[in-house]
Parts: structure tokens; C-alpha cells; sequence
């Protein structure tokens, strides 16, 4: 994400740009998310496919907010 800082110079944003975020899964889609990293559920991707959808509308549902004074840049 590019944002345009207090100076007004355009940059990446870094970790600490954003305020603290807190996404609240239910315990499937916890434990989903964790199997997904595993590496043994590469091979298996199919258990995903009813909890996956939930998991990423929840994702970009809560976009993380930027911390005052800083903004993101549109891009075209």
C-alpha cells in the first residue's frame, strides 16, 4: 500500500503506519487458517473450500487503518 505521510512524501507503508487491528475468527476458522500454513495441507487444499470464502470476507471486511496523519495513496 502507498501513503503519503505527514511530510507529504509518497512511501510504502510499514508495519508501524497502522494502528493495532483485531479480526475475531470462530475457532474453525482458526484452526483452518493454522492448517493452511502447514506445510502437509499444501497437498490437500480441498478441506478449505467451505471455510475459505468466510475467512477472506472477514479479511477484507477489516482493512487495517492507517494511524493519524498518514493516508493511502489511490492508484490508478
Amino acid at each position: 500500500m502507498l501513503i503519503t505521510d505527514e511530510s507529504g512524501r509518497t512511501r510504502i507503508a510499514y508495519e508501524e503506519d497502522f494502528k493495532d487491528v483485531q479480526i475475531t475468527f470462530t475457532p474453525q476458522e482458526w484452526a483452518d487458517l493454522v492448517d493452511f500454513f502447514e506445510y502437509r495441507k499444501k497437498y490437500s487444499p480441498s478441506t478449505f473450500k467451505k471455510t475459505t470464502p468466510k475467512i477472506y470476507k472477514k479479511l477484507i471486511e477489516n482493512k487495517p487503518k492507517l494511524k493519524d496523519g498518514l493516508r493511502e495513496v489511490k492508484q490508478c
